[in-house]
């Protein structure tokens, strides 16, 4: 028989708290993901490597910075580094172990990494000529998630040559594929994420949409995709110029509308966008 003195105590002993584990947001969603790259979450369970290797501006010394418990990028420990300074992306950390985007040739070209309320931790390419070499093409088809924010008139996410362009695309025919201006170019306001997504078949033309909606044949958008497009690949990177980089995905095979819509759902969650 248990005494009430020891009832009481066992009653009033402190429970341990279990952590649950951490699952990434596109665990669900691996196949024929190539390159995933984010400035604020941890995406993949088997990910444990950081988010970026970051330089301070004091000192000019680096360090990585990874993700905290929660799968967000460790505030405390970049703040820390930088000290009274600023940090940029020396090197942006691939979570699915592939090719990262380096920029060690010159510390002028590489994105400054900052916290902004409407959009979080991002990597902003302010100038003409920030940016990092490509880390290679792929053929058709194929699916590219860009999560960005445009943060000046001229922001630009994909472009229509080698230059003020993230994503650079190429038809057959040796002319530009190319959607230009914030997320594309769709006109989205200033201070705002948005969603981009081009996913190309294996035969003809292209699909894009901007916050889970279809602006393939929008007013305005450049879509020089048609038929002519029939292999194409992409180039990361070359340079872009007034956007606030969040999120980019990209898959070696072309989603489907209910495998876009399931992703769309998913980075639009994490970044607070609504469609």
């Amino acid at each position: 028989m248990i005494g009430l003195g020891h009832a009481l105590s066992l009653a009033l002993a402190p429970q341990e708290v279990v952590t649950p584990p951490f699952v990434g947001a596109l665990d669900e969603y691996t196949t024929g993901l190539v390159h995933a790259f984010s400035s604020e979450n941890r995406l993949l369970t088997a990910h444990e490597g950081g988010c970026f290797r970051v330089r301070e501006d004091m000192g000019n010394t680096q360090s990585v910075i990874g993700f905290d418990g929660d799968g967000k990028f460790d505030a405390t420990a970049f703040k820390s580094f930088i000290g009274g300074g600023n940090g940029f992306g020396v090197r942006w950390i691939n979570q699915t172990g592939g090719n990262d985007f380096i920029q060690t040739d010159d510390a002028t070209k590489q994105g400054q990494i900052l916290n902004v309320a409407e959009t979080g931790w991002m990597l902003r390419c302010d100038e003409p000529n920030d940016g990092y070499p490509s880390i290679g093409n792929i053929s058709r088809p194929f699916t590219i998630y860009v999560v960005a924010r445009g943060f000046a008139l001229n922001g630009r996410i994909v472009g229509s040559t080698d230059t003020n362009s993230l994503i650079h695309l190429t038809r057959t025919d040796g002319a530009n594929a190319y959607i230009n201006g914030g997320v594309g170019n769709y006109p989205m306001p200033l201070n705002e994420s948005h969603l981009g997504v081009i996913t190309a078949v294996s035969g003809i033309g292209a699909s894009y949409y901007v916050d889970g909606t279809n602006k393939t044949s929008s007013p305005g958008n450049t879509n020089s995709w048609g038929s002519g497009f029939a292999i194409g690949s992409y180039t990361y990177f070359s340079e872009t110029a007034g956007s606030d980089i969040c999120e980019i995905l990209v898959y070696n095979v072309a989603h489907d509308n209910a495998q876009r819509s399931a992703i769309e759902a998913v980075l639009m969650s994490l970044r607070g966008i609504t469609p």
